[in-house]
């Protein structure tokens, strides 16, 4: 997230990066005031130091390849399962099953990942 950050920043020829937005997917599990945290210590004394990043976070969501049925992904406790698939989201065809057939045959519809939305800067 910071290098794709201060690349785009160094091709706009940015001085600064007044803000940034992060969607951040409910799937990698990552605790939102944790992640703050980070940026502002790995950000110091770059064009970065000074952003406002805002965060949203994306709700997981499966469909059924068997049944058609979508859910979302609630993880509601800490679990070795969880922690799998925190760090390997494609554990999560090892653990999960669709609700309503049982089917471990299912696709992530959205919720996987951190990227960028969008970035403003000042020249």
């Amino acid at each position: 997230m910071i290098s794709s950050l201060l690349a785009v920043a160094k091709e706009k020829g940015a001085k600064e990066v007044a803000e940034a937005k992060i969607k951040l997917g409910k799937m990698q599990q990552i605790d939102i005031d944790i992640l703050n945290l980070a940026f502002r210590e790995l950000t110091r004394g770059t064009l970065l130091e000074k952003t406002k990043i805002k965060v949203e976070p994306e709700e997981t969501r499966f469909r059924c390849r068997a049944c058609g049925h979508e859910w979302n992904f609630e993880a509601p406790g800490k679990s070795e399962e969880e922690e799998a698939i925190h760090f390997v989201p494609e554990l999560a065809h090892s653990f999960l099953r669709c609700p309503r057939c049982r089917s471990p045959d299912f696709e992530i519809m959205g919720g996987r990942g951190v990227w960028v939305e969008y970035i403003k800067i000042s020249r």
